[in-house]
């Protein structure tokens, strides 16, 4: 069933269900749409369980959309997952570079201050870059 025929059925009182992986697509639509109902649904829901969805999408859509509170949902389970790896490092049991990922997070918090906004992911996909350890994660393993 497509995306758009389930969203019409809400107009006629249905009750659906829509999959974690899908939830970009349908919020898209329901932005294209202007049904702002559905979209403060679907945003409240982003927020409070972000932890449940993809934050590369989430983090996408808070971008596109200029979503500040889906944004900050992000950056906190960005914040939970670093001491998640943190803990597991010192484990011996995963070997990631989480220096890079805090070092993108403090400079966007750096920035956010500094310039009252948030950056864009251009901006961030341009930090990691240069200041990745060369040695881990050359521009071309990254892309």
């Amino acid at each position: 069933m497509n995306y758009f025929t389930n969203i019409l059925k809400c107009f006629y009182g249905y009750t659906i269900e829509i999959p974690r992986s899908e939830i970009g697509e349908y919020y898209q639509i329901v932005k294209f749409l202007e049904m702002e109902a559905l979209v403060k649904i679907l945003r409240d829901d982003m927020v409070k369980r972000a932890d449940q969805y993809d934050i590369f999408v989430l983090m996408q859509l808070a971008q596109f959309y200029d979503e500040q509170d889906i944004f900050e949902a992000c950056l906190g389970q960005l914040e939970k997952e670093e001491f998640e790896q943190l803990r597991y490092a010192k484990l011996e049991l995963l070997h990631s570079p989480i220096a890079l990922f805090k070092m993108v997070i403090k400079t966007h918090n750096r920035m956010k201050v500094e310039h009252q906004k948030g950056i864009s992911f251009l901006e961030i996909d341009n930090l990691i870059k240069e200041y990745s350890d060369e040695n881990r994660l050359t521009e071309m393993q990254y892309q």
